[in-house]
């Protein structure tokens, strides 16, 4: 079976049939350690979409769990992991969260709170303050995209939103600043975030949220809201095209692009999802398995790494999981719509017919597709 192996620049990392989800254990820290002398851009794992006999890399059976207490992901390598198996969930699960407060909060679906966990990995901060260790959960959109803050304030009942300017855009943000609500809010992402470097700064926002409690002037407040000592849990499974968080999280960080080469019928069209951050290239590295498609690239210099699905066929099946679950901000999902419509001209051969007549139309189509490029190579962590 053909594929391009990035496994000789990491020994004892073995490759084994239709697993993926032990993927995480151990590989960020051997990845972080290995990446010396690889070229700047590089594109080290690929799976053609023609193969049924897909084969997914994982750790070794003996890797152990990574610790967060004790693993830095910018710095540590695979030598500080450390076994915590009981702090491991295996799958998405509110139940926490939707058992306070007398189960106010049940009737909010699953399929909600999976694209939010996602929506917070690309797009949320967690703000610890300096002086007075205040804490601040914030999700950030355009302008355009305002509705989709009211959106989650509406479904989530707590929580408000605001203006948020910067010095070039009016933004809007979602924000969680007093205690029960960051309460809750921790509850759901405790344990379902999956990005590691977002695990490291939910950990920090836990800490800090477990010392803000136990201070004196808190005690009322902690009493009459019920609020607990949280103890942090770490995700040890990945997206599935079963659920949302891979939409949530695209609805940050994915792209979908369509180049016609010097305005020619010859084109090359790819959906993407961008990170930065070694530690991340598990979670990133499964959307291989997931789609059954496509590869990782690296740009060493800014330590960026992408999952890139190129070709036409192959971005028809992508999108396939956007129709069961779809974009919820306006400049990707009117992107999606787009790229869709495009994929479907090429598909039927208008790019071709009738002399080219339709091709001027379609690289309009596209320019306004790809015109967001530029924004999305700035990534926020």
């Amino acid at each position: 079976m053909p594929f391009c192996n990035f496994f000789h620049f990491f020994p004892g990392i073995n490759l084994m049939p239709e697993r993926c989800a032990d993927f995480k254990r151990n590989f960020a820290g051997k990845l972080i350690s290995k990446m010396q002398g690889i070229p700047n851009s590089t594109t080290f794992c690929c799976f053609g979409s023609q193969n049924t006999d897909v084969v997914a890399p994982v750790a070794p059976a003996s890797a152990q769990y990574c610790s967060m207490k004790t693993f830095d992901p910018l710095n540590d390598n695979c030598d500080r992991f450390i076994n915590t198996p009981e702090h491991l969930t295996k799958k998405f699960n509110f139940s926490e969260f939707k058992t306070i407060e007398n189960q106010k909060f049940s009737l909010i679906s699953d399929c909600f709170l999976e694209w939010f966990v996602g929506f917070v990995e690309g797009e949320g901060s967690f703000t610890v303050c300096n002086r007075n260790k205040d804490l601040v959960f914030c999700v950030v959109q355009s302008l355009l995209d305002k509705d989709v803050l009211y959106y989650i304030q509406k479904t989530l009942g707590f929580g408000r939103v605001q203006m948020h300017s910067n010095k070039n855009n009016q933004t809007w943000a979602y924000k969680v600043t007093n205690l029960s609500d960051l309460y809750k809010i921790i509850l759901i992402l405790n344990g379902n975030v999956l990005l590691a470097y977002r695990q490291k700064q939910l950990q920090t926002f836990i800490e800090a949220f477990n010392e803000k409690i136990e201070r004196k002037h808190n005690k009322k407040k902690v009493l009459t809201f019920g609020l607990k000592k949280i103890h942090l849990l770490f995700a040890d499974f990945f997206p599935t095209l079963n659920d949302l968080w891979t939409s949530g999280f695209c609805d940050r960080e994915g792209g979908f692009y369509l180049y016609f080469i010097n305005h020619t019928s010859t084109y090359k069209i790819s959906f993407q999802v961008t990170q930065k951050h070694a530690v991340n290239l598990p979670v990133l590295s499964s959307f291989i398995q997931m789609f059954k498609q496509g590869r990782i690239e690296l740009k060493k210099k800014l330590e960026f790494y992408t999952f890139v699905i190129t070709g036409l066929g192959n971005c028809k099946n992508a999108v396939e999981y956007f129709d069961k679950f779809p974009l919820f901000t306006s400049k990707k999902a009117n992107s999606l719509a787009i790229f869709k419509e495009l994929i479907q001209c090429l598909w039927n051969g208008d790019h071709r017919q009738h002399n080219g007549a339709l091709l001027p139309q379609l690289i309009l189509k596209a320019k306004i597709m790809n015109k967001y490029k530029n924004k999305n190579k700035e990534h926020r962590v």
